[in-house]
């Protein structure tokens, strides 16, 4: 019961943390550029391995989780392996929508730094469905490591 619990609280903090990150998120100028990531782009980012072994981003991730890590002596898997490890929050070796919103938010991060209107949060909700519509094999409502790793081929 108390393993519960803290998954739901576990799961709240993510919500309330992804909403705020986004509410930093698009404006003025940005926003078309969003947008465009917004249509589709998004997705593809996501299964984007240039993203998920994007050393400077892995590393500062993980020197707060397990300290300094070499990446340039780790294999592709392993890195990927850290991306999955690094988003799953609650510890369950599967990502719900909460946590692959939030590796969503983070690929767009570069493109767009202001603030999300409550359209674009609705379009990243609708991504992290389509994420979810097109990799979960078994329908269950997350993404296994195995999942994850047959979307990166």
């Amino acid at each position: 019961m108390a393993g519960t619990r803290r998954t739901a609280l576990l799961q709240l903090l993510c919500w309330v943390l992804t909403l705020l990150s986004l509410a930093a998120l698009v404006d003025g100028e940005d926003y078309k550029i969003a947008e465009k990531h917004l249509e589709g782009v998004a997705v593809d980012a996501f299964h984007n391995k240039s993203i998920i072994t994007d050393h400077h981003h892995l590393e500062e991730d993980l020197k707060h989780h397990i300290g300094s890590v070499d990446l340039d002596k780790v294999s592709e898997e392993e890195m990927e392996f850290y991306y999955f490890t690094l988003h799953d929050f609650d510890q369950n070796m599967l990502l719900d929508g909460l946590e692959i919103m939030t590796a969503l938010r983070e690929s767009l991060e570069p493109h767009i730094r202001s603030r999300f209107s409550e359209e674009d949060l609705i379009n990243c909700t609708a991504l992290t469905d389509e994420v979810l519509e097109e990799d979960d094999f078994d329908k269950d409502g997350y993404l296994s490591y195995v999942e994850y790793m047959h979307s990166q081929k």
